[in-house]
């Protein structure tokens, strides 16, 4: 109680600064790191040793709420600040089940999807943090669908990026799982060579799957389009499957389609 109350008197009295920061955020009581933690992000502060200690704290801090107000801190930092420490809290397997800190996390990075799509894809050229449970169960399929629910050149390349950079086949169909969905409405006008190019490669490498037969249809990939004509014709396609599917058709509004659902 002592140390709080002496916490809130400096800051009261504005004597908050970085220096007293690198202290109190290695203090003994957890109120005093998450209150550190947040003044830092409210003032969007942060020093070479301030990064060092937060990322220190991101590895080791063993307080659920402690990380929880890093994590939501980390939207108000640079990305050249905040990735390093969103990298270290992603490998905190504990916080998979959390109730709050996953979309902490997707809330920090989301916010640096558009103006810093670059170090979005260098933070995951990092294959081994595509494996921990927090991208898996929480972030692939978003970021996915936030780089293709916004049709910009800028994100669609760095939707072909990513794809580019996932390990592994299932990562790969999360992606496209997420950017499926990212597409839905008005056809993709122009999509950039590189994405095109990616999902050629899933489109020869992968099951023709009525979600990658839908993204490959909505990026005009030969031979989509007749895969998905075939499979609404198809008895044994699921009724969700096929009316997903009719949707699709109907948006992209082809002839053949056209003469499907008429």
């Amino acid at each position: 109680q002592f140390a709080r109350e002496c916490f809130w008197a400096i800051n009261h009295c504005g004597g908050f600064n970085p220096r007293l920061a690198e202290y109190t955020l290695t203090h003994s009581h957890p109120f005093i790191r998450h209150w550190t933690i947040r003044l830092l992000g409210a003032d969007h502060t942060m020093t070479p040793i301030l990064r060092a200690k937060l990322i220190a704290l991101a590895k080791n801090e063993p307080n659920a709420e402690v990380r929880s107000c890093l994590a939501a801190s980390c939207k108000r930092w640079t990305a050249k600040d905040s990735f390093p420490i969103l990298a270290a809290l992603i490998r905190r397997d504990e916080d998979a089940n959390d109730k709050h800190i996953p979309l902490l996390l997707w809330w920090a990075i989301e916010n640096k999807a558009v103006s810093d799509g670059a170090q979005v894809a260098k933070l995951l050229a990092d294959k081994s943090l595509w494996q921990t449970p927090m991208m898996q169960s929480h972030l692939v399929k978003r970021l996915g669908q936030r780089f293709t629910a916004e049709r910009t050149a800028a994100n669609l390349k760095t939707a072909a990026k990513l794809l580019a950079l996932a390990p592994t086949d299932a990562d790969r169909d999360q992606l496209v799982t997420g950017m499926e969905e990212g597409l839905r409405g008005n056809a993709v006008q122009n999509p950039p060579k590189a994405l095109l190019a990616e999902t050629a490669k899933l489109w020869e490498s992968r099951p023709h799957t009525p979600t990658l037969i839908s993204l490959a249809t909505r990026l005009g990939l030969p031979g989509a389009m007749d895969e998905a004509i075939a499979l609404v014709k198809n008895p044994k396609t699921s009724a969700s499957e096929r009316r997903a599917l009719t949707k699709l058709l109907s948006e992209r509004r082809s002839g053949d389609a056209l003469k499907l659902l008429l």
